[in-house]
């Protein structure tokens, strides 16, 4: 008895020596867990990345193309109830139905309306401003109303934009 008990000892070692003993993760499948984490990453920074940057674009847009609506909805506001005396590139000359007289256009990078009194500016950070004349077809010199076209700039982003209004003559 004793004799077989050696031998199952024995068996017991060598059973043990052969099964490899685990006690974490090998340097090859650390490198290999990173690298896949790494690669999976990336491509979500840059989504994340890229998200922001657009809509702080669209934002900018917004706010710039709202800018806009806002002068043009103050000038047709202004426009339309009053006589126009004058149309040049960029300039307008108009008088309010209580006879006031006044200009508007572009001075520095503001779109301003000067009635001799008080100076309003209308819109910031403008590029161009023009007015041009709408005529009839079958009288080629009777004026029914303008187009203005408002090119602004965002000082900020280099955005560009413009927005085109007709106003149709009320008088």
């Amino acid at each position: 008895m004793g004799v077989t008990v050696r031998q199952s000892q024995a068996t017991e070692s060598v059973r043990r020596s052969r099964k490899p003993i685990r006690a974490g993760l090998s340097l090859i499948e650390v490198i290999a867990c990173t690298t896949i984490v790494a690669v999976l990453l990336v491509p979500i920074a840059a989504v994340v990345k890229d998200s922001g940057r657009t809509i702080r674009r669209l934002e900018t847009d917004a706010t710039l193309t709202q800018s806009l609506r806002s002068a043009s909805n103050w000038l047709r506001d202004t426009i339309r109830p009053s006589s126009v005396l004058a149309i040049a590139n960029n300039d307008l000359k108009i008088q309010s139905p209580s006879g006031k007289t006044a200009g508007i256009f572009r001075k520095g990078r503001d779109l301003v309306m000067d009635d001799g009194v008080n100076v309003s500016v209308i819109c910031n950070d403008i590029q161009d401003v023009r007015f041009q004349p709408l005529l009839t077809t079958d009288i080629p010199t009777k004026r029914v109303g303008l187009t203005v076209t408002i090119t602004a700039r965002d000082p900020v982003t280099g955005v560009t934009s413009s927005l085109l209004t007709t106003i149709a003559n009320s008088r």
